[in-house]
């Protein structure tokens, strides 16, 4: 009997067998033969998906990796010598002295 050829599994269906795990709509094996996959797949699924739900409402550039292609790269502060904003005659910021 020839091998089944690897398959790579959508995110969302990733998802939607670990929503239905959670929600118990079937035993593992029971969710496995609906879904076509191994039980072991599912029960990772679940337990990836219960031990970081959390992150989802935490800071959304944890988890969504379009926001970190999107953020500016942090530079730890203004540059001395930068114009003070919204400052209508250009002043500058006062050098801070290195502690």
């Amino acid at each position: 009997m020839p091998r089944r050829p690897r398959r790579n599994h959508a995110p969302a269906f990733k998802a939607k067998v670990a929503l239905a795990a959670l929600r118990g709509e079937g035993t593992v094996t029971e969710l496995a033969q609906r879904f076509d996959v191994h039980p072991a797949q599912v029960r990772d699924w679940k337990q990836k998906l219960s031990s970081q739900a959390a992150a989802v409402f935490a800071e959304p550039w944890k988890w969504n990796p379009a926001a970190i292609t999107s953020r500016p790269p942090s530079r730890g502060g203004a540059p001395v010598g930068v114009a003070i904003a919204g400052a209508p005659d250009g002043r500058f910021r006062r050098p801070v002295s290195p502690r």
